[in-house]
């Protein structure tokens, strides 16, 4: 039995509903003072020896990020792409729809991009916000390189969460648990099995919220569907809050995940007149108790289609010079020349 869980983090940009009551207001300074108990992501001593890889994208807004920092080393207002499969197509849609506009994250939410011809630049980014992965070096003199960072990090409203188990198959796993009307609400969306947990958090303006999926759910679909839920997001009936058999709490698994993301979809993408030629994704993220932290990371190298090197056939034997035409059964002059003959004519014979 397989079970997946959708985590929504509402941004500019995708629709999300709005929480379910007013809280509170937003503690500022819990957000900025990060958490002691929930480690940075790329904190973590341990490094696994080989990474899961997974298919879908976990923010739309980092690869477009890294298209736009190169567009403005390129000089130009706004790239043209050539696209070659579906993944740069849709890439290409969301270059479209955000290239040149600001992008006002929540708080405690960070993007960042940079591009240079100089990769030493592009891989000291990489390493200084923690994001595992070189882009190699390039001897093509119209190499350049770019990549994007996303950041975020929060910790859930009021009180920490209360530690728990979940059972899946007669494993178990550590879960956390949330108190609904302090810490958490609950929606529901049309044609969607379960309930839909709006997860309360102390950053202002960020709106978090998780779903289990139902079965045979499309890995690679991971933003539109989590668009398409936040449009059919509707809070419960007023009569079933005095259910009793109503939600009191959620539970949702803590997570450690440091994974690959596969990129291969964008090499071949067409830039101006390069080409992307290497690329690499890089995700993690942590829940617990105390809140979430999650970070993006995506990197590419293009460059232009050098002139193939000089690479000649050369008839360095005795060789067979002939001479025909077009209605002709037979050469009207066929001629052997062995080295012997092979020299440069003194007198023009013609």
């Amino acid at each position: 039995m397989r079970i997946a869980l959708l985590l929504l983090v509402g941004i500019i940009g995708i629709p999300i509903a709005a929480g379910c009551t007013e809280h509170t207001e937003n503690s500022v300074q819990a957000v900025q003072e990060s958490s002691k108990q929930l480690q940075d992501p790329a904190s973590s001593p341990e490094q696994e020896p080989k990474k899961e890889v997974i298919t879908w994208w976990p923010s739309v807004y980092t690869w477009p990020l890294a298209l736009e920092a190169g567009a403005e080393l390129l000089n130009t207002e706004q790239l043209s792409l050539g696209t070659k499969n579906t993944g740069q197509e849709t890439l290409a849609k969301y270059y479209k729809d955000f290239a040149g506009k600001e992008l006002k994250l929540p708080e405690g939410q960070v993007i960042e991009g940079i591009a240079s011809k100089n990769i030493d630049d592009v891989n000291g980014f990489l390493r200084e916000h923690g994001i595992d992965g070189q882009l190699q070096p390039n001897t093509n003199p119209t190499a350049w390189f770019a990549a994007a960072v996303l950041k975020l990090s929060d910790k859930w409203y009021g009180a920490k969460g209360k530690k728990r188990e979940i059972t899946l198959d007669e494993k178990k796993y550590p879960g956390v648990q949330l108190k609904e009307s302090q810490q958490v609400c609950f929606f529901q969306a049309k044609d969607h099995p379960y309930p839909v947990v709006n997860l309360w958090t102390e950053g202002e303006g960020s709106l978090v919220y998780a779903t289990k999926l139902p079965k045979g759910f499309v890995e690679t679909a991971t933003a539109a569907s989590a668009t398409e839920l936040a449009a059919k997001l509707t809070p419960k009936e007023e009569d079933e809050w005095h259910n009793p058999d109503r939600y009191t709490h959620a539970i949702i698994p803590m997570v450690d995940m440091d994974v690959e993301v596969q990129s291969d979809w964008i090499l071949g993408l067409g830039i101006e007149q390069d080409t992307v030629d290497q690329a690499l994704q890089a995700f993690q993220f942590q829940l617990n108790e105390f809140g979430f932290a999650a970070k993006d990371g995506v990197a590419l190298g293009a460059s232009r289609g050098m002139p193939p090197p000089e690479k000649n056939y050369v008839i360095d034997g005795p060789f067979l010079f002939w001479v025909t035409g077009e209605n002709l059964t037979h050469p009207v002059l066929a001629v052997i020349v062995e080295p012997k003959f092979w020299k440069n004519p003194v007198k023009s014979k013609h």
